[in-house]
């Protein structure tokens, strides 16, 4: 059996930490790519009301500040394992595009148009992928791992969007019925495997059943209406005592609670606070939609 000197062994375990931590910050960027987008829109839309600067002030510090931090942190450990791995002339490109001249207010305030989902997304990010494809870590190498990642943000992208689809209906939403059943609409003509999708989750006192599942993408969804602020400090409450019911399995392993509020009692950062404080499992996701 061929043994390794410890110098050797010690130099491959922190490529290998290197390379998951890389990875996990390529995640959180995307996670919080939507709410980078959205930033010139809700500078619009509260840019003049005094009474949302405050919330402004907020979204700055959950995802601008985060952003900014996470942008740091990626190029000082891609930098790190180039340098591990002596890739000089890797180590020359990436800082010729990633470093020198790198600005990231353009890193997060320069989109591009994906005409296959008709969704912009950061060209730093899209950039900063195709520089990072070219490794063996690199989450979404093959074929399936990207079309899941891109059907997993496109099935976001709705959810996010449930608003808009409600506010093209004749009548306002009197529940959560009403708006899911708008939704599922959408997420039918992309996601057939949904429209006959009925199966539950079984325990032994209950059987819990989301109001959308798409098979094919393991994903379930739930959707609550509340039409004042303590129904939707209680419906919070509900869903996290329903995520027992709701375990994570081989069949579904991303589950979201989307939350479509008649008025805005909280404002996302505020729902976010409250989300986080719960302890939520990572692979539940909160959205807030405010209806109209």
């Amino acid at each position: 059996m061929t043994s390794f000197p410890i110098e050797h062994n010690s130099k491959l375990k922190n490529i290998e930490h290197v390379e998951k931590y890389i990875v996990e910050l390529l995640y959180h960027l995307h996670e919080i790519e939507p709410e980078i987008i959205d930033r010139p829109r809700l500078e619009y839309q509260y840019g003049v009301n005094d009474s949302y600067i405050n919330q402004l002030e907020e979204h700055r510090v959950t995802y601008i500040e985060n952003f900014d931090d996470t942008v740091t942190k990626i190029h000082f450990a891609i930098l790190s394992y180039l340098n591990f791995l002596e890739l000089t002339e890797l180590k020359e490109i990436f800082k010729n595009n990633f470093i020198h001249n790198f600005s990231v207010y353009a890193a997060r305030t320069e989109f591009i148009f994906n005409e296959g989902d008709a969704q912009q997304y950061l060209k730093y990010l899209t950039n900063l992928c195709n520089f990072l494809s070219v490794f063996h870590f690199y989450p979404y190498k093959n074929t399936d791992g990207e079309k899941h990642f891109e059907n997993k943000h496109i099935i976001e992208k709705i959810l996010k969007n449930t608003g808009v689809i409600i506010s093209k209906k004749e009548t306002a939403p009197k529940n959560e019925a009403q708006v899911y059943k708008a939704v599922k609409d959408v997420l039918e003509t992309i996601f057939p495997s949904c429209i006959k999708a009925t199966s539950g989750f079984n325990q032994i006192a209950k059987t819990y059943h989301p109001d959308i599942l798409i098979p094919e993408e393991k994903v379930a969804i739930e959707y609550k209406y509340a039409k004042t602020e303590d129904k939707l400090k209680t419906t919070i409450e509900q869903v996290y005592a329903d995520v027992a019911g709701y375990k994570r399995n081989q069949d579904y392993t991303t589950f979201y609670a989307v939350f479509y509020v008649t008025d805005d009692f909280w404002g996302k950062e505020k729902f976010k606070k409250v989300w986080d404080a719960q302890g939520f499992p990572s692979y539940w996701h909160g959205i807030y939609i405010v209806g109209k």
